[in-house]
């Protein structure tokens, strides 16, 4: 393979990898956390809920949900992994936002305005302010041009190498 051969089937790759796909957005699994100023318990009541996301998405439904955890000094542990409805809207983390969530057991909810809210009728358990956020330690994977760059450089090298 010549230089020339090379540097040809590099610049396609190139540019194949930065031709936009017109794929949908894969999904992952995305956290996010809720830490309620409990008004019935002592300290916080804290939550964990997991949502299979696509890139830049803020409203969820129940085909998005993967489980969600809850705990406080008053309800020891919650897990649900099967809801019969859920709904959320994130619209600015970290901060309040509407989230609802049925299962056969429980109802969870929390409102804008800071309520929120855990019971079987959602009176069990409740608190006048609350906070969703993500958690930061999020890793990022290398976008295609990067990788199809640097398939450029490995390429011309080992063409390089061959010709001496």
């Amino acid at each position: 393979m010549t230089l020339e051969t090379t540097f040809i089937a590099a610049v396609a790759a190139l540019l194949l990898a930065a031709t936009p796909s017109q794929a949908a957005p894969s999904t992952t699994d995305q956290t996010f956390t809720f830490a309620g100023t409990c008004t019935d318990c002592t300290g916080d009541a804290l939550g964990t809920l997991v949502l299979g996301t696509t890139p830049g998405q803020t409203v969820f439904t129940t085909a998005d949900f993967v489980s969600f955890t809850y705990s406080s000094n008053l309800i020891p542990a919650v897990d649900i992994t099967a809801p019969t409805s859920f709904s959320a809207n994130f619209i600015t983390l970290p901060g309040a936002s509407d989230v609802s969530l049925n299962s056969a057991t429980f109802k969870f909810e929390t409102f804008t305005g800071g309520n929120w809210c855990i019971g079987f009728a959602c009176g069990l358990h409740y608190g006048a302010g609350h906070v969703w956020s993500v958690p930061t330690d999020v890793v990022t994977a290398p976008e295609p041009t990067s990788i199809a760059l640097l398939a450029v450089g490995l390429a011309t090298l080992a063409a390089r190498r061959r010709r001496r």
